[in-house]
């Protein structure tokens, strides 16, 4: 209710704000509006995979090939083994981790993390945050969540209910 998603939402240019505008740069170079989802990684409830596929099906149609780095995602997520089933059948922790691995196999500059961990157990949580502290130096990261730990890889928080920095 205080606006997290909403947030995020406009950051991956996937709802337009009601004023202002949203601009990204790589080092000191703008990126042009057209090709900023080329390097922004999006994990959200809102955001699905394609559950008539497999997790190889959804990884050649994001990716376009499976390669070693989508290969190692999956085994560190714990999902390899489950690669060639469909994904309507994962469980809620086994999408969560699929959605992860899909995200960071193209290494995006952008990160937005909309509730990372919702639905994962405490091995799925240590992957995620052993992640996120790996890429921490090579990408910009934007957590929403109500969750402390979460949070808490954050270098800087800002607290939406109260609009303070914190």
């Amino acid at each position: 209710g205080s606006g997290k998603s909403t947030l995020l939402k406009i950051a991956a240019h996937l709802i337009a704000p009601d004023t202002g505008a949203v601009e990204y740069y790589v080092d000191t170079t703008a990126i042009n509006s057209n090709d900023v989802l080329t390097h922004i990684g999006v994990v959200a409830p809102y955001i699905n995979c394609y559950t008539h596929l497999t997790l190889a099906e959804n990884t050649l149609f994001v990716c376009g090939s499976i390669t070693d780095n989508a290969v190692l995602l999956f085994k560190r997520f714990g999902i390899y083994q489950f690669k060639d089933s469909l994904i309507r059948n994962y469980s809620t922790g086994m999408l969560q981790r699929a959605k992860l691995a899909l995200t960071l196999i193209k290494k995006p500059k952008i990160l937005l993390l909309d509730e990372p961990g919702i639905g994962l157990d405490e091995e799925g949580k240590r992957t995620l945050f052993d992640s996120i502290q790996e890429i921490m130096s090579s990408a910009a990261i934007i957590i929403a969540t109500n969750d402390r730990e979460e949070a808490n890889l954050c270098q800087r928080r800002l607290s939406l209910d109260t609009g303070t920095d914190a």
